[in-house]
């Protein structure tokens, strides 16, 4: 990724923490449709996380909010071990 920004450092970095805040306001997107039992407002949040959340967007297109639950624990696992590698850099 860094050769495709011509070696700029300081600009990856920019991308990921725009990344990091962009999913960090994402997943508690997701997390209050799951916490409200919307299942049409969790497959709009789950859409807009396509690369990272395509089967939570299938489990509530299925009503299955349990499923979707477990998706949402590991794509925050995901985000935190982002934020984590984001903060040592």
């Amino acid at each position: 990724m860094l050769r495709r920004l011509g070696g700029d450092g300081a600009f990856l970095k920019e991308l990921l923490c725009l990344c990091q805040r962009e999913m960090s306001r994402r997943i508690a997107s997701v997390e209050e449709a799951l916490l409200r039992m919307d299942p049409a407002r969790l497959e709009r949040e789950a859409h807009s996380l396509k690369a990272a959340a395509m089967d939570m967007e299938t489990a509530a297109g299925q009503e299955d909010l349990e499923g979707a639950a477990v998706l949402l624990g590991r794509i925050k696992s995901a985000f935190a071990l982002l934020s984590q590698c984001l903060g040592e850099s």
